[in-house]
């Protein structure tokens, strides 16, 4: 059993070595920022991400659709524009 000191010098001995590890700082957490989405939308039409050439309707290929019409922007992360398609709801890379 502990007497009232030994806890003392416990908390002691951890702080000691709390106080001799250095700290880190840590790193913010990652946040898209935002533009207009329309300028989003017309900057990955015109890298080829995605095209304005589209379909009517439900997507006659979800996996292969490029169409923008069925994307939603959904924010700048690490000076990238995403897009998520609205059905299966895949990030375009």
């Amino acid at each position: 059993m502990l007497s009232y000191s030994g806890v003392n010098e416990r908390s002691k001995v951890q702080t000691e070595a709390q106080a001799s590890t250095p700290l880190v700082a840590a790193s913010a957490p990652r946040t898209p920022t935002f533009k207009d989405a329309g300028q989003a939308f017309s900057d990955a039409i015109n890298a080829g991400r995605l095209t304005d050439v589209g379909h009517q309707g439900i997507c006659p290929d979800v996996q292969a659709c490029r169409y923008a019409a069925c994307y939603m922007y959904m924010g700048t992360w690490d000076g990238r524009d995403t897009f998520k398609h609205i059905l299966t709801r895949r990030y375009i890379p």
